[in-house]
């Protein structure tokens, strides 16, 4: 029941993502990095919740915990499931560890997580799902998030306005007209960008 895989090589988290997607057989893909926890429902609560539905994603909240474990504050979602496109592109609240994908909505749409991506993997491609997918959203705790200076996603700040734009101009390629139809949005999520970029410098 147990797969592992190791690769050769340090390769970038959207790549080693990507692999690890491929070898994938089941109907459903979570992830689980190496710095969190899954709380003992989190599976059985996703395939519950998506099961005889048409969610391409479902996602719940988190706990933050420190370096040491110790909890930090919680976050529950406050968008309702359905079509959150317009919603994450104001706000994008997915947390890892706190997700579940349906395999077959990846291999229909053709996306995974792109290899280009050195520390937003995840928003570019839950965002393109999200506008092509309804997801589903439980409102309580599923897993642990660890937060410390150095995760990889801290050590990568000088990448998130880039990939952010990087996304955002890869759903407008292949929805046409859907930042016209999401156009206060859109000049929100990439006021998101100019803000990291700020940020950075």
């Amino acid at each position: 029941r147990l797969r592992y895989f190791r690769g050769d090589e340090t390769i970038p988290l959207g790549a080693a993502r990507n692999k690890a997607v491929e070898q994938a057989r089941g109907d459903y893909i979570a992830l689980l990095d190496v710095d969190d926890i899954w709380l003992p429902k989190k599976l059985e609560m996703h395939v519950r919740a998506m099961e005889g539905r048409d969610f391409a994603l479902c996602y719940a909240g988190i706990i933050n915990i420190d370096a040491s474990g110790k909890e930090i504050s919680t976050y529950i979602p406050s968008y309702s499931s359905g079509n959150i496109f317009e919603h994450l592109l104001r706000q994008f609240d997915i947390n890892v560890p706190a997700a579940m994908i349906r395999k077959s909505a990846l291999d229909a749409s053709n996306l995974n997580f792109d290899p280009k991506i050195v520390a937003s993997e995840e928003y570019c491609l839950f965002m393109q799902l999200a506008a092509a997918y309804p997801f589903c959203v439980i409102h309580e705790p599923v897993a642990k998030y660890r937060i410390h200076e150095g995760s990889l996603t801290n050590r990568s700040i000088h990448k998130w306005a880039d990939e952010r734009e990087y996304t955002l101009n890869r759903i407008r390629e292949r929805h046409p007209g859907i930042a016209e139809k999401y156009r206060a949005a859109f000049r929100e999520a990439y006021a998101r960008a100019h803000y990291y970029r700020a940020r950075w410098h």
